[in-house]
């Protein structure tokens, strides 16, 4: 191990008692969704009301940061791999939880 002094000083900032943390953005998993929802980054771009490289170049960057390939691109379609369809799945719940998170809850009646 390295002394103090010649550590890499992000190396522990990435690192927690799980593990490696992931730094992914909501958009950018959005964005991921959306195409693997529509199969094809033109559409998702015409939906989003965003240009095409602003729909690609965030899920290049996911992909990057979890190290796997999430879509297989094609001329005509994208198709999701077996990773990508874990990471929709697990985003899609995530979204779900989120949204239940911010939903006022009932207020508490003492009878």
């Amino acid at each position: 191990m390295l002394p103090p002094a010649e550590q890499d000083p992000t190396a522990d900032a990435a690192l927690d008692a799980d593990g490696p943390r992931l730094r992914i953005d909501l958009l950018e998993l959005e964005k991921f969704l959306t195409v693997a929802k529509l199969h094809s980054f033109s559409a998702a771009a015409r939906q989003l009301h965003l240009s095409q490289p602003f729909i690609t170049a965030p899920v290049q960057r996911l992909e990057a940061e979890l190290g796997v390939q999430l879509l297989v691109r094609s001329t005509r379609r994208v198709a999701i791999t077996p990773q990508g369809e874990r990471l929709r799945a697990e985003a899609q719940a995530g979204r779900r939880r989120l949204s239940c998170a911010c939903m006022p809850r009932p207020a508490a009646t003492s009878w």
